[in-house]
């Protein structure tokens, strides 16, 4: 999912109805938060059930992955994988999940190599840096960590 508009309830629901080994990767951006915020404020109920995916699924189902693809630890960690991510272009877009250089070869690379890119492999990767700042606080960019 990239930039997903669509509710957590949704996803849910959608997880339970899902095979056992099937998994999704919902990746996130902090250039989109404009974007999430006019889909959390303006599409119906009951399609912003439980609030917006761009906060990640919560509670953490074992086949989900939230990864915030301008998280300030991600650029380098994918780059030991031969990935190089570049910057975004502009601080708010919609389109960077798909125009950020190197995202697509990211994207792809997951695709063709599930058994390379499992869901502990991409939590690991997703997964905030220690630097005694809350997660969630590090993951919308609430701190220069």
């Amino acid at each position: 999912l990239l930039g997903a508009a669509a509710g957590r309830g949704h996803a849910a629901a959608a997880l339970d109805s899902m095979p056992q080994d099937a998994a999704v990767l919902n990746v996130t951006a902090r250039h989109n938060a404009f974007y999430d915020q006019m889909f959390t404020r303006f599409a119906p109920a009951p399609h912003t059930t439980g609030g917006s995916l761009a906060r990640g699924l919560d509670p953490p189902h074992p086949n989900w992955v939230d990864v915030q693809l301008d998280a300030p630890s991600l650029a380098p960690r994918l780059g030991e994988y031969g990935h190089r991510l570049g910057t975004a272009s502009s601080p708010v877009c919609h389109w960077g999940f798909y125009l950020r250089p190197g995202a697509m070869g990211f994207y792809a690379d997951v695709l063709r190599r599930p058994h390379v890119w499992s869901a502990h492999r991409l939590r690991t990767l997703a997964a905030p840096q220690e630097t005694g700042t809350p997660a969630m606080a590090q993951r919308w960019g609430l701190t220069r960590a």
